[in-house]
């Protein structure tokens, strides 16, 4: 019997020297304190998220066309016409112009300010984009064709939305008058897709 409990306090003693936590009661561990092989196995990469739905763009083409390419991005109007302007993954649209041959002519330093739809009723009710855009580069270009171009590509993207039938641009909140096919519409006078036919 004395052999017995000598055997047993030798056992104890050696589990105290090498460590053995000897709590009365369990005790929670973290994942990050459990010893290679016990831990759960976790997925060293991850599924990235979605970078938005898909979304028409309208670019230009070798024979200066507008040409329809299509993006990822957020369902916001905002989104989709930063998309055109090539400031949203920048680099991605570097890319496409370039695997597709295709140009923008809407300078990339152009900032949306901000866009709202507004339903105007009358004769012919529609949907009017307010787009209000900083005073750099849009509204820093030249008047010519590829202020033309750049526009048409604007207005192109925003009536593909499905949601809006025409667009009205404003300079930092100040309503301005948009060069078309056949002229210069007024300020207060809504641009669509008929309006640079010539261009598509």
């Amino acid at each position: 019997m004395k052999r017995f409990v000598a055997t047993v306090l030798a056992l104890v003693l050696t589990a105290g020297a090498c460590g053995v936590p000897t709590d009365a009661n369990p005790r929670e561990v973290s994942i990050a304190d459990l010893p290679t092989g016990l831990a759960p196995e976790t997925n060293a990469t991850e599924e990235p998220e979605p970078a938005g739905i898909p979304v028409n763009i309208f670019l230009i083409g070798a024979d200066d066309r507008l040409v329809s390419a299509t993006r990822e991005a957020a369902a916001d109007t905002v989104s989709v016409i930063e998309s055109v302007i090539g400031t949203r993954n920048p680099e991605e649209f570097d890319n496409l112009l370039e695997v597709e041959q295709l140009r923008s002519f809407i300078p990339r330093d152009t900032i949306v300010i901000s866009a709202e739809t507004v339903f105007v009723d009358g004769e012919s009710p529609k949907d009017i984009l307010i787009l209000n855009l900083g005073s750099d580069g849009f509204f820093q270009m030249k008047e010519g064709d590829l202020k033309l171009l750049a526009l048409a590509q604007i207005v192109y993207t925003a009536v593909g939305l499905g949601s809006v039938d025409g667009v009205l641009l404003q300079n930092d909140g100040d309503p301005r008058a948009l060069p078309t096919d056949t002229g210069t519409k007024d300020k207060d006078t809504p641009v669509n897709t008929e309006d640079y036919a010539s261009l598509a």
